[in-house]
């Protein structure tokens, strides 16, 4: 469950980060929470008025779905199919993670082949969901190339 979580984890992080290098060339595509956002932060007033900024932690199923609308700003939204068998499966899964890592009784410490079969769903899901974000990411890239080729030879004309 930790290193399912772990990779989960490194590729919203890796999305974002990605995101954000988009932002500094192109920061007229998103708003000012969005990048916020990509940063991690918050903002509040301390006791005497001034702005102070600080963690902002989202729930994980809403970050991963962040982390894909942010990587391809600028291009068609490639969506999740949160109707899906293995969003369900994720859901559950974290769920689950988030019982292990924050036991409340004994009960929380099991670990049942459901909760094995839902994380081993999750496993399969997850890698399969961003191969198909990249390759349609990609193929909207291109067509975008081959858009620009085009016009640079018709101005060379």
């Amino acid at each position: 469950m930790r290193a399912l979580f772990a990779a989960i984890e490194g590729w919203i992080y890796h999305k974002m980060s990605y995101a954000l290098q988009i932002a500094r060339k192109k920061p007229d595509l998103f708003t000012a929470g969005e990048i916020a956002l990509l940063l991690g932060e918050a903002y509040s007033l301390d006791t005497k008025g001034n702005v102070i900024s600080y963690p902002k932690y989202s729930a994980l199923a809403q970050s991963f779905l962040f982390a894909m609308r942010m990587s391809t700003k600028g291009y068609e939204p490639i969506l999740v199919d949160t109707s899906s068998k293995g969003w369900m499966a994720f859901n559950e899964s974290i769920r689950i993670r988030n019982r292990l890592t924050h036991p409340k009784s004994l009960e929380d410490f099991t670990v049942s082949d459901s909760d094995l079969q839902t994380a081993f769903m999750t496993s399969l899901w997850f890698p399969k969901e961003i191969d198909s974000h990249g390759a349609k990411l990609e193929a909207q890239m291109k067509k975008e190339l081959e858009r620009m080729q085009k016009l640079i030879k018709k101005d060379a004309r």
